[in-house]
């Protein structure tokens, strides 16, 4: 289930929430420490089509409104006598709080802090209290590995349990504790109304990560980045589970330092394949039992594919993506191809280039790493001041330059284009840069940024899953989520 915390301070805010949340909510909160009169709580649990949670939660554990312990408890009893289906009561001050004949009680706790070294006994107490029909805890993740000893609460609880990691490393353990049955999760009304750190929108949990679908048997992949928050691999993945009507989720992986004790450490779930990006490329290498030849040339892997004897493949979808593109509309043997930009997208474009025996020149803001580049792919390093004298059949952004919000900025004189050359350039926000501006204003042949992300995105797919990506689909996702 989705309960829907209130945020709202007057009735008549509240009275509105709860309309809104209703259509959304299969439970909502009223949180009466942020109303400013509690007594209109009673007309709010009387307005709601579904269950109501009354909650006064103290200002150490998120409250908003201080005030003694007697007078928390008394108004969560006023709640009860209202007709709240559920009262929350953290565990320290359940032993004060009657048993209810109608209400359902939730016996809390909760820590801001960090995640506790004792969070099962922790845990365990608020089970065998003899108040609790329903044990929750809410704790900070620390680091994402804490999410697992919270999915595995939930998979050995004898007794209703809502467990939550809160801040974005615990933002898996609100989509995915379904799968390990939580009884719940919370999720905000809109952006902006959350009351607690890491919390969506209801929406987002039940269209972008189809939250209604999950269930015990659902498969898990996932992005491994960080940052993560920026992705569109969730939209365009979980879009396509959908189309096809799987029963797997795309979860964001936040991932600080080596992942190799995460992608370990996660195999209890288990995982059955992940995106891989930036910083983690090269790196995530060290987790896998083989990698394709072409990913080992490059030095880099952005795809992991868990085989049915556990063992972990990486792939390389980036490289197949762009060339598949260009081949679209040229064919690359022999044509003289310019890459700007050395780092791994130009890696592993490079590499491409050089298995279609295409002529490479490399451009590197810095011309050591140009060089180093060219030397591996047999191409050749150039200055900014050589581009301009070479008519090229295809160009290659692999850089940032213009990107928003720099839109401004191109890495490429106009007036070296040609009529049908081919430029491609990596970026997709905006859809059209203004190096594809000026390219298209001299009648070349262009690719963005999204084309190339749905190509590898679907070769993803097709390696995990083995049925053909609705690549429509994703691509459709993805243009209206940039037009957004």
């Amino acid at each position: 289930m989705i309960c829907i915390p209130l945020t709202t301070k007057t009735e008549t805010d509240s009275l509105a929430a709860i309309d809104a949340a209703n259509k959304h909510a299969d439970i909502i909160e009223i949180r009466l420490d942020y109303l400013d009169d509690p007594n209109c709580a009673q007309k709010l649990i009387k307005h709601s089509t579904v269950p109501i949670i009354a909650t006064w939660r103290k200002i150490e554990d998120g409250g908003c409104n201080d005030c003694n312990d007697n007078i928390r408890l008394q108004w969560l009893q006023k709640a009860a006598n209202w007709g709240a289906n559920y009262i929350d009561v953290e565990l320290e001050y359940a032993d004060e709080f009657p048993p209810q004949s109608n209400t359902k009680i939730i016996v809390s706790h909760h820590d801001f802090k960090g995640f506790p070294n004792d969070f099962e006994t922790i845990l365990e107490n608020i089970r065998k209290h003899p108040l609790c029909d329903i044990a929750k805890i809410a704790v900070k993740i620390d680091k994402i590995q804490d999410n697992l000893r919270i999915f595995q609460a939930l998979k050995t609880s004898k007794k209703e349990t809502i467990a939550l990691g809160m801040g974005e490393l615990g933002l898996i353990s609100r989509i995915a504790t379904k799968k390990f049955g939580g009884y719940l999760t919370f999720a905000s009304l809109t952006k902006g109304t959350e009351s607690a750190p890491g919390q969506i929108t209801a929406s987002e949990l039940r269209n972008r990560f189809r939250y209604d679908k999950i269930n015990t048997d659902t498969k898990i992949y996932g992005i491994i980045a960080n940052p993560v928050g920026h992705s569109m691999s969730p939209d365009i993945h979980n879009a396509a589970f959908d189309k096809l009507n799987l029963n797997c989720l795309y979860l964001p992986f936040k991932v600080d330092g080596e992942p190799n004790a995460f992608i370990e450490d996660f195999k209890q779930i288990p995982v059955y394949g992940y995106s891989v990006t930036i910083p983690h490329k090269e790196s995530v290498q060290k987790s896998l039992s083989q990698i394709e030849p072409l990913a080992q040339q490059i030095g880099a892997v952005n795809t992991i594919v868990m085989q049915k004897n556990n063992e972990l493949h990486g792939y390389n979808s980036d490289c197949w993506a762009a060339i598949n593109a260009v081949e679209n509309k040229i064919n690359l043997t022999d044509k003289n191809c310019l890459i700007i930009g050395a780092g791994g997208a130009a890696r592993a474009i490079a590499f491409g280039l050089q298995s279609r025996q295409a002529n490479i020149s490399i451009c590197n803001r810095t011309f050591e790493k140009a060089q180093n580049l060219a030397k591996e792919c047999n191409g050749l390093a150039i200055t900014q001041a050589e581009v301009q004298s070479i008519k090229w059949d295809v160009i290659l952004n692999t850089t940032s330059v213009g990107m928003s919000p720099n839109t401004d900025e191109t890495p490429f004189d106009k007036n070296g284009f040609t009529p049908n050359c081919v430029v491609f350039d990596a970026i997709y926000n905006p859809l059209e840069t203004k190096l594809l501006k000026e390219a298209n204003s001299k009648q070349a042949k262009t690719i963005n940024g999204v084309e190339m992300f749905i190509a590898q995105g679907a070769r993803q797919f097709e390696l995990w899953t083995g049925a053909k990506a609705p690549k429509d689909i994703m691509q459709n996702v993805m243009l209206a989520k940039l037009k957004n």
